[in-house]
């Protein structure tokens, strides 16, 4: 494997993240002096790695960086404040029995150093020749033993206080990112900076066994050969003041000596060498960790950033239907001069479009790949507000209507159906939570989207999990019993997927999609519903599809002319983002434009 290395410089100023190599002010950056920065990039097979080099007093007084650390520290203790409370309102007892227990521990190092100097001092006296005292031997004894003592129970209680404690926590917050997720609407989502901060916060709650914690180490440990060559080249580091700190505890004793005009005894040595070697511990643990630390505070600034996420899509006050609508079939869809282009971008997808789609119809959709037909439909939704020009639903804005209330009256169906790790009959189930006979409800839906045949042929039928997450591992030896090796082999087969074609994926998201046709849906979306249907299966669910039209509004988004564009109370022919033709089947056809086209390039196929 061969590695190549190539420099970039980069000026960066105060605390900076990078998008697209253009730098970006971070919302957290301090005034911190500017630093020039050069950065060395190794590859390694398909990692990137890249080693700063840097000309400033940072190189060479790499301590001093430890300051603006804490500065950054002290900013963010509000917010830890208020994850601290929060925290503790997870589990008073455990919260209060875990740092307590830990502080003490921090202090047992303490004791037995105090003990240990007891302990010389004893030994000295004893091999002196002076008094020996049993009583305080029988005390130095007890002193060790009540620390020793102490520490086995702290160290129990910080044991079983921790894990329990850190559940709760990440179970209380991974769910309040849930809910930020499921509050804020889809170009909020996609806005790279929120994506930034989502990820930062989620991955701080990630699984301790992530494999993505073995790729970090086995990155670190590739990367430590290169940092210890650049710190050699430093004028002063952390290891510059080790000799200090091994001359320190000697320079001390002989002025202790001075001081007490002779009077210090060996134990004094000893004891202030330990001293010392905690204290260069704990400092240098502090200057180390402190970037460790100021990470961690980041990261929980970070989540509260995410936690307070507000969508830009402003929700309207309307309940949908309104009351002199509830009686009517179906929903009046009206496209007025809309415009329309993703957020972040300048491109237009949807230029000037109009149309009007009566209650109780079916609307195909159709025309090339990347037109902007399901553009349409996510305006439809209101899974984003046009740029200019308004949609009318039953004659009124819909931004004027409450979102919740009026996604429960529609249905869509994309063309990525998401399946989770649940059971189908639970997938199929989330179409309509509520329904009262779930069994019942989750077959007939099956029945209709063409699932049923081949779930039946399932092993576990609906109880199937296609894609389970793997749980656990097995080992299995020749002088197990067969006892043994049926239950590991049942947990075995439990957690391998099932393997389904792409036709029968799509029967299931159709069989969720019937799931959510209840009495209260009145707009059926379907995004190619039968892009991966055999003719067969196209034809059976189109017939199925087309016996609801009437009593619902329908909009079908396809490519492929045929069974549905002939029974359509309207079609919309989309070219690069307007509607060029619309009008029935028989009309289009009249017309002799865009749709009777590409219908005689279709057609001409099955004639030939």
């Amino acid at each position: 494997m061969t590695a190549t290395e190539k420099s970039a410089d980069v000026a960066l100023s105060g605390s900076k993240e990078f998008s697209n190599d253009k730098p970006v002010v971070s919302e957290y950056g301090s005034k911190k002096p500017k630093r020039e920065y050069r950065f060395r990039e190794e590859r390694l097979g398909v990692w990137s790695l890249y080693y700063p080099i840097t000309n400033s007093w940072r190189e060479y007084l790499p301590a001093l960086e430890s300051l603006w650390v804490l500065y950054d520290m002290a900013k963010s203790l509000p917010i830890i404040w208020a994850f601290v409370l929060e925290t503790l309102s997870l589990g008073p007892i455990f919260f209060v029995a875990y740092f307590i227990s830990s502080t003490l521990v921090g202090f047992l190092p303490a004791f037995q150093l105090y003990n240990n100097s007891n302990t010389l001092a004893f030994i000295e006296s004893t091999m002196t020749g002076k008094h020996v005292d049993r009583e305080q031997f029988r005390q130095i004894a007890i002193s060790y033993f009540a620390v020793f003592s102490a520490g086995l129970i702290f160290h129990k209680i910080e044991a079983y206080s921790r894990p329990i404690l850190q559940q709760r926590v990440s179970l209380h917050f991974k769910q309040r990112l849930l809910e930020v997720q499921s509050r804020i609407d889809l170009a909020t989502s996609e806005n790279p900076d929120v994506q930034s901060k989502t990820s930062r916060a989620s991955a701080w709650f990630a699984s301790p066994w992530s494999i993505l914690e073995g790729l970090a180490s086995l990155l670190a440990v590739i990367a430590e050969a290169p940092y210890e060559q650049q710190s050699d080249r430093s004028w002063l580091t952390y290891n510059d003041f080790d000799g200090i700190f091994d001359a320190l505890p000697l320079l001390a004793f002989a002025w202790i000596n001075i001081r007490t005009g002779g009077k210090s005894d060996l134990s004094s040595l000893v004891l202030i060498q330990q001293a010392t070697s905690s204290l260069q511990q704990t400092l240098f643990g502090m200057i180390y960790g402190g970037n460790n630390i100021a990470n961690l505070f980041k990261n929980v600034m970070s989540l509260y950033d995410v936690l307070e996420l507000k969508p830009t899509m402003v929700d309207g006050e309307i309940h949908y239907p309104e009351e002199g609508h509830k009686s009517q079939k179906g929903m009046a869809i009206e496209f007025k001069s809309v415009t329309f282009k993703y957020p972040m971008t300048d491109k237009v997808i949807l230029k000037d479009m109009s149309f009007s789609i009566s209650s109780g119809q079916l609307c195909v959709i159709v025309g090339e790949n990347g037109c902007g037909k399901s553009t349409t439909i996510n305006l439809i939704t209101r899974m984003y507000d046009s740029t200019s020009g308004e949609v009318l639903v039953d004659g009124r804005p819909l931004k004027e209507f409450k979102l919740s209330t009026y996604r429960e009256t529609t249905s869509v169906m994309y063309q990525d159906y998401q399946h989770l790790p649940l059971t189908i009959h639970e997938n199929i189930l989330l179409g309509r939570p509520d329904c009262p006979n779930s069994k019942e409800g989750v077959e007939e839906a099956a029945r209709l989207g063409g699932a049923f045949d081949f779930v039946q042929k399932l092993p576990l039928k609906f109880e199937t999990n296609l894609e389970p997450q793997q749980t656990g591992y097995v080992n299995t030896w020749e002088d197990d019993d067969e006892e043994e090796k049926n239950i590991f082999q049942k947990f075995i087969d439990s957690q391998k997927a099932t393997k389904l074609s792409g036709g029968e994926w799509q029967r299931l998201a159709l069989s969720k999609s019937f799931m959510k046709n209840s009495e209260k849906v009145r707009l059926l979306c379907y995004d190619e519903p039968s892009a991966s249907l055999d003719p067969k299966a196209e034809y059976e669910t189109f017939e199925r599809l087309r016996q609801l039209r009437g009593g619902k509004t329908m909009i079908f988004v396809t490519h492929r002319f045929g069974h549905l564009t002939k029974h359509a109370d309207l079609i919309l022919y989309v070219k690069e983002g307007s509607i060029v033709e619309k009008g029935t089947h028989k009309q289009l056809l009249e017309l002799d434009g865009e749709y009777a086209k590409v219908y005689r390039i279709q057609s001409q196929a099955f004639e030939d």
